[in-house]
């Protein structure tokens, strides 16, 4: 028996840590029958990342809140905290899946938040991620963390990520993901939006600009093997050479500030700057970590927005 598992039974609860993500390059192709669009992407798991603790009840219940000290601020009353919320149905998946008693068997999460909400960072995916590993100590599951990114996966496209860590391709609509060997590690900087946006908004604007051929449609998708092959070796500035993200054009029109944050980050330095997914956070490549950690300074200082160093890829979800 595991450290943590035995600290899980003497004590009745465990934390665990899931961590955000970046994309470096998404491609997105034309609207499929079923409604959802095939994509061709790149991501990684980031150093910043959501933390949840899960304590045992007796009751069947399962209880969502959020931890006063999470740095994102929250308001409560527009956060729905039920059965519709990622890290409710990650712990009611998982307890369905292992066949644990309802009646008796509940969970209370608290979720400590420290990625930006809605910005295209997978903070929900983080949420159910590090549910599924907290909640699979705590109930002694015995599960393999293949078989967490499996049951993740029927939550949201980002959860194995968020299990598995590293970095690593999705194709398809169903984002099937194949890792990508990394030896060395990327700095950079997370830029938060002062609005929300949802992923909805943005793949339907992109179709709308599609159909005025504002924006060109994409006919083929593919990943490039250089954009991979620096990547796994650590090389920054032929990788920020390399990125980009058909969802950018629909969030600057969605979010016109994005642009003028693009703009700052590279006049202060950086060596790419994109939105992440389906934003509007702006991620920027940096040549190191103390490159970073300036950036992350003047951008604040210019703007008053807490910019966030971070590198990656990162391991995936842990327990504390």
């Amino acid at each position: 028996m595991s450290a943590a598992t035995s600290s899980a039974r003497f004590f009745g609860h465990v934390t665990a840590f899931a961590p955000g993500r970046v994309t470096l390059t998404l491609q997105v192709g034309a609207m499929q029958e079923d409604g959802r669009h095939e994509t061709a992407g790149v991501a990684m798991a980031i150093s910043l990342g959501n933390d949840v603790t899960a304590t045992r009840r007796d009751d069947g219940e399962i209880m969502v809140t959020v931890n006063d000290d999470s740095a994102v601020v929250v308001d409560h009353e527009d956060l729905e905290l039920g059965e519709s919320n990622i890290a409710w149905r990650a712990a009611h998946l998982l307890r369905e899946h292992l066949g644990l008693d309802p009646e008796h068997i509940g969970v209370d999460l608290e979720l400590t938040l420290k990625i930006p909400l809605s910005g295209g960072l997978g903070g929900q995916a983080a949420n159910a991620a590090a549910v599924l590993v907290a909640c699979a100590a705590l109930w002694e599951a015995g599960v393999s963390r293949q078989e967490l990114a499996d049951l993740g996966a029927r939550l949201d496209d980002d959860v194995p990520l968020a299990i598995m860590g590293g970095a690593a391709v999705s194709v398809g609509p169903e984002q099937s993901l194949s890792p990508i060997l990394t030896r060395c590690t990327l700095h950079g900087v997370i830029v938060p939006a002062s609005v929300t946006i949802t992923s909805e908004e943005v793949y339907e604007l992109l179709d709308y600009l599609r159909g005025t051929e504002s924006v060109n449609a994409r006919e083929q998708l593919g990943i490039d093997t250089e954009l991979m092959q620096s990547l796994s070796r650590g090389d920054a500035e032929v990788l920020s050479l390399m990125m980009h993200n058909d969802l950018q054009a629909p969030v600057l029109v969605l979010v016109p500030e994005v642009n003028s944050l693009l703009d700052l980050g590279m006049d202060e330095g950086a060596l790419c700057g994109m939105v992440s997914g389906s934003g509007p956070a702006t991620v920027f490549i940096t040549r190191d970590a103390e490159d970073a950690v300036h950036l992350a300074g003047r951008i604040a200082e210019r703007t008053g927005i807490a910019a966030i160093p971070m590198h990656g890829p990162v391991q995936g979800a842990r327990l504390r």
